[in-house]
């Protein structure tokens, strides 16, 4: 799809996953922090 003269976008096929999702697979490497719900005093006005 152009604009003007020059592409922006490339129309590609899709191509399906060649092996399944596996649930789990990310386990152990994801951490999230303990104040992950606090919000940090510079927001607090945006919170009320």
């Amino acid at each position: 799809m152009p604009r003007g003269p020059t592409p922006v976008v490339k129309i590609v096929a899709y191509k399906a996953p060649t092996t399944p999702r596996r649930p789990g697979a990310l386990k152990g490497r994801v951490v999230i922090a303990d104040d992950f719900e606090e919000v940090p005093p510079e927001f607090s006005e945006y919170a009320e």
